[in-house]
């Protein structure tokens, strides 16, 4: 489980993860770029935040809640190059 203190190398995995779709659709205002560290801050007390780490770094995360019976995963992002490694 990622804790408080990882959130802002979550915020700044999920800025890299998202600007090759930014890129693509030539808009770089999407919600992941934009969103700051205390909106993700406001989002961790709502939502269990879940990270991927290989070594010392965070290369993925997942974030979602649970209603009780079904749990929502939100947000899954991980490191380009970390794809590999983590599928192995």
């Amino acid at each position: 489980m990622a804790n408080k203190e990882d959130l802002s190398q979550i915020l700044q995995l999920q800025k890299e993860c998202s600007q090759s779709e930014a890129e693509i659709y030539n808009n770089f205002y999407i919600p992941p770029l934009q969103q700051d560290i205390y909106a993700l801050e406001n989002e961790y007390i709502k939502c269990t935040f879940l990270k991927a780490v290989f070594g010392e770094e965070i290369v993925g995360s997942v974030r979602g809640f649970s209603d009780g019976a079904t749990y929502f995963a939100g947000k899954l992002i991980v490191k380009k190059i970390a794809i590999g490694l983590l599928c192995n």
